[in-house]
């Protein structure tokens, strides 16, 4: 048991007796729960509610954040420089409070190598909600695509360099400062950067459940300088400090995760819509089925950084099988998730193990809550338990063994002797400032249960008051609390405010609405400032005890880390197996193919009233390079994204919106889409072309899906055909998956030089719509094997528009000649085509074989005849060919 306090805060002791809480203020208390004062019974709790605004906080703290530092660490300076980014109190309980949220307490420090290792980055990241220092390092190129996902993905209020840097001409500070204009670049001495206190940081900090991560981190000598500065910074200027034994370190290689540049992040609409980003028709909108903010993190950091670890794929895979095959076991984990929600365990987590430099009875009132939540919390985790017991899959074991911790158990023994059994987090600002208040038991400090004796009593004489001034006014008040206002008086009933009351002139109206009116006076308002008085008194004499128990609790604060590391991961396969539970997707496969038939677009699915057309595409080693051509608004660039957005989700471990799917593992994702210049780098349409294509090509790999979109558009046709023949004919010896759709119809001749190039178009229905049999287009959106026949489209398409008919007519005439003179000068020498058919069949052969499609033996063998025969009399078409393998 812990020893009995005798708290000399005020220069006095006190050895009074136990003083207990009257039943009238019991009674007062219990119904102030219900939202009606004592005696009375209403249907519905009218109480007001006023919460802080996290944006509104977070604009006002940064604003001043944002300021240069006059000096870097370690010299002279006031000690409060700003406002700190962290305030625990603040809470999130929605998806966009917690992006920005996440946002707004998120730092960052970077450093880089110089000499030999010029190309080597070292990054450190830490977000002040979540003790979690994350370190990572990598080879950059000289664009630093790394880097930018990175930021990318973390989203740094505020970025750590080292001075030394700052010169305008680094490339590095150019870097960050074009990616994100809304990310706050900080420099500190250089020697902040320092890999030995880094390590020693981590060894005095990191809880002994990941102390693995030093054998990690030898030899990473710019995560660990990175680190040293980030943690120099955060106690500098957030004023906090972590204590020891009580921080989570992870190191993040990038050899296990997809890379995705920010562009192509971008245009993929993975986060953020291109049009509204405020709009949740993205990929993370259609997936965002997670109840907590740990498992929203999480999955907003696969989209970005999808896996390539196919062990880890599968596994994921098989807990959303498991979970939408068992209903009950799906709605006991939403109900589960739900109730974690509220607590949010990282957070919590934070205000165990960070102590403040400026202690206020805010920081007291903090840990006493941040006890209460966690004592909370182990209760939730044996239901939790018995739900995954009923679960097969051998992660959810290991999920179990992580909850059968006997720590969990160590934890409420500890709590238990200095918080009351029955105190609980509950809902509601009074509701859990009452548990605050009274959460240690009576005896181990004196002048706080005589505080706690002065706040009853104070709230009792409110509740007197009250009943006076109905009685002799006449008036139906009841006693009503908001964190904004405190206690006082409210007249409720419908229409009220339209009714004449004759209240005394010493009443003070404070608010009205259609259903309640508010008053209050000043004898209410100076028991609220004593009852405030009474609560900081409260709290600051529970902050020795609460002190010292958080210490014993932070012996065993890693179990509390494997908590929210398991709830992040069931709460993502969770949204996961609810998006597939009503959406109609399947389970992919993975071989060396990329294989999808009647596969949908998962964004156009939840925009549309109607579902999107489906479309196949089959692609191998063999047949790694698609040529897309067609109409404008005939479906290339969204079949392009879709193709990409399948290979993501694939990757992440989703299902997939299609009838089958299977995939190879993609270690980069490339794009080059769209034909915009940039005027903040002076660089035209073409040279952002160029210098996409030439990071793509010094890039890629094997392994990689390249989709590109356009290409060439940014200069002259002949030297937009001639730029796209020898980009692609460098693709093709990549081996590379790509896609490559193009309004140049002279690109569908690769396909007379490469056995692995494949033509596709997307069709249109004509149909006439005057008497001048001017031709109007339908688009059918669906893809069919070989190139295009349509000609002159755009002016077809001009044709349904307000363009003057004579100006459309004069530029037919010219297009028609120049694209017959043009033909004229273009001399081609075609393979055999029997070698062709042979090469394709025996490639759609090999592809069906590895995915596990061949059908039965007498459909086959037909199909084998027909093209054996049709190959032998030269009438084979290979458009055909790929049709009837589709069906297949």
């Amino acid at each position: 048991m812990l020893p009995t306090y005798n708290h000399t805060l005020y220069g006095t002791s006190s050895s009074a007796a136990d003083v207990s809480t009257t039943n009238a203020t019991t009674s007062f208390l219990r119904s102030l729960f219900n939202g009606r004062p004592n005696g009375t019974t209403s249907s519905s709790d009218n109480r007001m509610t006023e919460s802080r605004d996290w944006r509104q906080v977070a604009t006002t703290s940064r604003s001043t954040a944002f300021g240069q530092m006059s000096a870097p660490i370690g010299q002279n300076r006031p000690l409060m420089t700003r406002t700190p980014l962290y305030d625990p109190m603040l809470t999130t309980t929605t998806t966009a409070s917690a992006e920005t949220a996440h946002r707004m307490t998120t730092l960052m420090a970077v450093t880089e190598g110089r000499g030999r290792a010029k190309d080597v980055v070292g990054v450190a990241v830490v977000d002040l909600y979540n003790p979690v220092l994350i370190l990572s390092q990598f080879n950059d190129n000289s664009n630093y695509v790394c880097l930018q996902t990175k930021c990318h993905v973390f989203r740094p209020i505020e970025i750590i360099i080292p001075n030394s840097l700052m010169s305008g001409e680094n490339r590095l500070l150019k870097t960050l400062r074009e990616f994100s204009r809304e990310t706050n670049i900080k420099s500190v001495d250089r020697k902040h950067f320092n890999e030995s206190t880094g390590l020693e940081l981590i060894r005095n900090l990191c809880c002994d459940d990941y102390k693995t991560v030093e054998m990690e981190l030898k030899n990473q000598y710019y995560c660990l300088s990175s680190a040293a500065a980030l943690l120099k910074y955060i106690e500098t200027f957030e004023h906090t400090i972590y204590a020891p034994k009580s921080l989570r370190v992870v190191f993040e290689g990038s050899d296990q995760t997809m890379s995705i540049d920010p562009t192509t992040a971008k245009l993929l609409e993975l986060i953020v819509n291109l049009n509204d980003p405020k709009s949740s028709h993205t990929l993370f909108g259609v997936l965002n089925k997670t109840k907590t903010r740990s498992g929203y993190r999480l999955l907003r950091s696969n989209l970005l950084q999808p896996s390539t670890d196919r062990t880890l794929i599968e596994t994921r895979l098989d807990m959303i099988e498991e979970m939408v095959s068992s209903e009950t076991m799906f709605r006991n984990l939403e109900s589960l998730l739900s109730q974690f929600t509220a607590i949010e365990v990282e957070r919590i987590i934070s205000n165990l193990v960070q102590t403040s430099k400026l202690e206020s009875s805010k920081c007291a009132e903090r840990k006493i809550e941040s006890v209460i939540v966690v004592k909370h919390m182990i209760t939730l985790i044996e239901p939790l338990v018995q739900t995954l017991n009923l679960c097969e899959s051998a992660v959810f074991g290991d999920f179990l063994q992580i909850l059968a911790d006997e720590r969990f158990q160590t934890i409420m023994n500890d709590i238990n002797e200095v918080i009351l059994e029955t105190s609980k987090y509950t809902k509601g600002a009074l509701n859990m400032r009452l548990e605050k208040c009274h959460a240690i038991k009576k005896g181990l400090n004196h002048l706080l249960d005589i505080a706690r004796q002065t706040y009853s009593e104070n709230v009792d004489d409110i509740s007197y008051i009250v009943d006076q001034y109905s009685s002799e006014y006449s008036l139906p008040l009841r006693v009503i609390y908001t964190s904004g206002r405190g206690f006082h008086m409210q007249i409720v009933g419908k229409d009220v405010h339209k009714m004449e009351f004759s209240y005394p002139r010493h009443f003070l109206r404070i608010n009205a609405s259609k259903t309640a009116i508010a008053f209050t006076t000043r004898e209410i308002v100076e028991k609220n400032n004593r009852i405030k008085s009474a609560v900081e008194e409260i709290y600051l004499m529970s902050d020795a005890i609460i002190s010292e128990l958080i210490a014993r609790l932070r012996a065993n604060i890693g179990c509390l880390y494997n908590v929210s590391e398991v709830l992040s991961k069931i709460d993502l396969v969770f949204a996961l197996a609810f998006q597939c539970s009503v959406a109609n997707y399947v389970r992919p496969v993975f071989s060396g193919d990329l294989a999808v038939k009647q596969g949908r677009h998962p964004i156009l699915e939840k925009i549309l009233s109607t579902k999107p057309v489906a479309n196949d595409i089959l692609m191998c080693e063999d047949n790694n390079f698609m040529v897309i051509t067609g109409p404008n608004m005939s479906g290339k660039s969204t079949f392009l994204k879709q193709v990409a957005i399948h290979q993501v989700m694939a990757q992440i471990g989703s299902y997939i919106p299609a009838e089958f799917a299977s995939f190879r593992i993609c270690d980069k994702l490339f794009s080059r889409i769209g034909n915009n210049d940039e005027i903040e780098t002076n660089s035209s349409t073409f040279m952002v072309e160029m210098r996409d294509v030439s990071h793509i090509l010094h890039n890629c790999t094997q392994n990689s899906l390249i989709i590109i979109d356009e290409l060439g558009r940014g200069t002259s046709v002949e030297e937009g055909v001639g730029f796209c023949f020898a980009i692609c004919e460098q693709l093709l010896q990549t081996k590379a998956l790509t896609l490559f759709a193009t309004h140049f119809t002279e690109m569908t001749k690769l396909e007379d030089f490469y056995y692995n190039v494949s033509n596709f178009h997307f069709g249109v229905n004509h149909s006439v719509i005057d008497e001048v049999n001017a031709n109007s287009y339908t688009f059918t959106h669906v893809l069919e094997a070989g190139a295009t026949q349509e000609v002159l489209y755009g002016l077809q398409l001009a044709n349904m528009t307000a363009i003057d008919p004579i100006i459309l007519h004069n530029a037919q005439v010219i297009a028609q000649q120049l694209l017959q003179t043009f033909h004229k000068s273009i001399v081609t020498t075609q393979m055999d085509s029997a070698k062709r058919a042979k090469y394709r069949l025996t490639s759609m052969l090999k592809s069906l074989s590895s995915n596990g499609q061949i059908p039965d033996v007498e459909s086959l063998n037909e199909l084998l005849i027909k093209y054996q025969t049709e190959i032998q009399s030269g009438t084979q078409d290979d458009s055909q060919m790929e049709n009837d393998f589709s069906l297949i």
